[in-house]
């Protein structure tokens, strides 16, 4: 049975998830007039003989797509740039707004792990310190409790670190889905540092001794080329 709203019957479309919109799709595989991806957002645009069109998800950009009886109601909401469809519920979509200004939010983050850590996070460089808040980040971590998004958190903080000690800046990668969000890297000489290096090492962490400062002595090596024309001007 469709995934439909009640409310969403008397309109020209119908949200429904991506398997069913596969469905469909192939249904009507014969009859395809035009096929494209949408330019700002990546969505693939499938538009059919018959007058219909719909309007599917980038991979991984979310568990639902849109169904149009008619194209006209389909352009006004690609030119509206707004869509009735689940998001992906990945931290970063989640913390889209911050992300934008992520600047500005790293006090929130500091202030944010202080709750989680139960200990006075801050951008900090000090040896000492930074040894102190890795034993507290790996009993947190070796409890097996996290908290909801707490390896989140620590990778833009360390990000941050990192960040002061390259003397870097942040750039915002797009991640394409319906409503685009974004990822933060740090960027030095036309190069970058993806933060999943830092979730990784907070995975490993649950066997091995975690490191703040073997992370952010051993950034440098793992700074690389990167595509200028994925980021967002920032």
């Amino acid at each position: 049975m469709m995934s439909t709203d009640i409310k969403t019957k008397s309109l020209p479309y119908k949200v429904l998830l991506l398997e069913e919109l596969n469905k469909i799709a192939e249904e009507k595989q014969g009859i395809v007039d035009t096929f494209y991806v949408n330019d700002y957002n990546a969505v693939f645009v499938t538009i059919f003989k018959d007058g219909t069109a719909i309007l599917s998800p980038p991979v991984l950009g979310g568990p639902e797509g849109i169904f149009f009886n008619d194209i006209s109601s389909m352009h006004a909401m690609i030119a509206s740039r707004k869509y009735p469809v689940k998001g992906t519920g990945s931290f970063w979509e989640k913390e889209k707004e911050r992300i934008e200004h992520i600047d500005t939010s790293i006090f929130y983050y500091c202030t944010k792990l202080s709750e989680l850590l139960n200990f006075k996070v801050e951008v900090n460089d000090d040896s000492v310190y930074l040894k102190e808040l890795s034993s507290v980040i790996d009993s947190k971590i070796k409890s097996r409790k996290l908290p909801k998004f707490l390896n989140e958190y620590l990778s833009i903080y360390i990000g941050e670190l990192i960040r002061k000690k390259v003397a870097g800046e942040w750039k915002l990668a797009i991640e394409y889905a319906f409503h685009i969000y974004y990822t933060p890297d740090v960027v030095k000489d036309n190069k970058h540092y993806d933060l999943w290096f830092i979730l990784s090492e907070l995975d490993m962490a649950k066997f091995i001794p975690f490191d703040i400062i073997y992370i952010i002595d051993n950034a440098k090596e793992k700074f690389y080329p990167y595509n200028k024309d994925r980021y967002i001007k920032y």
